[in-house]
This record gives structure tokens, sequence and C-alpha cells, in this order.
């Protein structure tokens, strides 16, 4: 399960990318449908498993397809994110997201062996933003919360898990963000040298 939350969650906040494309956009909330149904919403957990990346995809999909995205609905789940983004980067007290994420429904139930499960209560937007909000909580109980990670590149700050055996890792991808920032301290280095 620790993997499906991992890519639903990095999903979610990578729902932005390093061209500035931004598909939660309040004015336009076709495109978090044109998000959540497409490509996107499976690239968007990068450093998963792709059955896993596929799966997490497959969520967003019938969250879009169960309710039409509103202009009020993009703009909560655009929020949440946000939030979970400046509490990740800035180290913003987990209680500021609070208000953001009063808006989401989430329906409990029982299932196999007595064990409760929770799911969005709605489609769309908000059950995106609630599919990610429950997909946090599950990393925290696992342990695997402090290991998420956003880019230190700040034209990227894509989310990302940090598998590393030191738990050191600050760059979405080494073959882009990685090297782009290496590259420009050797060019630094060469300059100032």
């Amino acid at each position: 399960m620790e993997d499906l939350d991992v890519a639903i969650f990095e999903t979610f906040l990578n729902s932005h990318d390093m061209d500035d494309r931004e598909w939660f956009v309040p004015d336009w909330p076709e495109l978090f449908d044109e998000w959540a149904t497409g490509p996107m919403a499976v690239r968007g957990a990068h450093d998963c498993p792709d059955a896993t990346r596929r799966e997490a995809g497959r969520c967003f999909q019938a969250l879009a397809e169960a309710e039409p995205a509103t202009a009020e609905a993009v703009m909560a789940a655009r929020d949440v994110r946000d939030g979970f983004m400046a509490m990740m980067l800035d180290g913003e007290p987990p209680g500021a997201l609070d208000g953001m994420v009063r808006g989401l429904s989430v329906q409990l139930g029982v299932g196999v062996g007595g064990g409760v499960t929770a799911r969005p209560a709605e489609g769309g937007p908000r059950g995106a933003a609630a599919l990610a909000m429950l997909a946090a909580h599950r990393l925290v109980v696992s342990g695997a919360w402090p290991r998420l990670r956003l880019c230190k590149n700040e034209a990227c700050h894509w989310a990302f898990l940090d598998r590393s055996r030191n738990g050191s890792r600050v760059w979405c991808s080494m073959g882009t963000c990685g090297a782009r920032a290496k590259a420009r301290a050797y060019r630094e280095r060469q300059r100032a040298g």
C-alpha cells in the first residue's frame, strides 16, 4: 500500500511541471480533467514503479469521471496542494493545512477483517485532494513521511520519496535537476577560478 500512497501523493503534488505548466487553473477547470485522465496523472509519480503509477493514475481518472471539475473545486484542490508544498518547503506548521482540508469529505467503511477503510466521498478536484490527504495520512502512519521531499531546484519543486540509504537526496532526478545544478556549479567555479 505504501508505494501506491507515495504515487498518489507525488502525482497530486506534481500537478505542475518545470515548464510552468499548471493543471489546477480555476479559470479553466477542464485542465484538471485533462490532467486526471491523461498521461500527466501517470507521469507525476516519476520515481514509482510503472504499475503503481498507472494504478494511481486510474484513481485520479475515476475521480475526474465521477464529477466534473468546477472553478471552486479546482481552487480548493490547488490550495491543498500548495499548502502541502509550503509545509514541505518552508517547514510551515501542518496546522496551516487544517482550514484547507475542512471542505474535503471522506467516506469511512469497514473492510475485510474489520479494518476501517477511507476514501474520498466525492469526485473531481475535491476528491483528488481528499485522496492525496488520505495518502499523506497513511504515509505518516507508516513512517515514510519524513522521506518525502520536494526537489531543491526552485524551478521544479517536484515531490519524490527519498529512497537513498542515508536519506540525503535533494533532487527529483539526477538526470535533470541534479545534472543542471552540478553543471551550473561547475560553470560558477570555472568563472571564479
